[in-house]
């Protein structure tokens, strides 16, 4: 109840459960499961279509750089899709990879596929 007035009744107490299941989740394809369980809807694939359905190597359009989180801090999960700069213009790639030996926050390095059978 506590939770419920300190978010305004802005949420069910029925969805607190959810919420509890997704704070547990290691990736996104346990998030996915865990909200399809529930009758969520991904309203990322519904409402604009699969957000990952471009294929890697194709270029991302200009109008979404500004878009583009471009933070040193990002850490990238196997699988994820990301942008890659490539001759002055961005394309989608996926990681797939990361490589070994290193640690610290700011310097995870990953191989990453950009399509047509290359890797990076």
């Amino acid at each position: 109840k506590e939770t419920i007035a300190l978010l305004n009744h802005r949420i069910s107490s029925s969805h607190l459960t959810v919420i509890g299941h997704l704070l547990m989740c290691d990736d996104l394809d346990d998030v996915k499961k865990t909200l399809a369980r529930n009758n969520i809807r991904d309203s990322a694939e519904t409402e604009f279509g699969d957000l990952n359905s471009s294929p890697q190597g194709s270029e991302i359009p200009e109008e979404w750089y500004d878009s583009l989180d471009m933070s040193f801090l990002n850490n990238f999960e196997l699988g994820e899709y990301v942008g890659y700069s490539i001759n002055n213009k961005y394309i989608y790639a996926i990681i797939v990879e990361e490589l070994p030996g290193l640690s610290g926050r700011c310097s995870q390095r990953y191989i990453i596929d950009i399509g047509d059978d290359q890797v990076k």
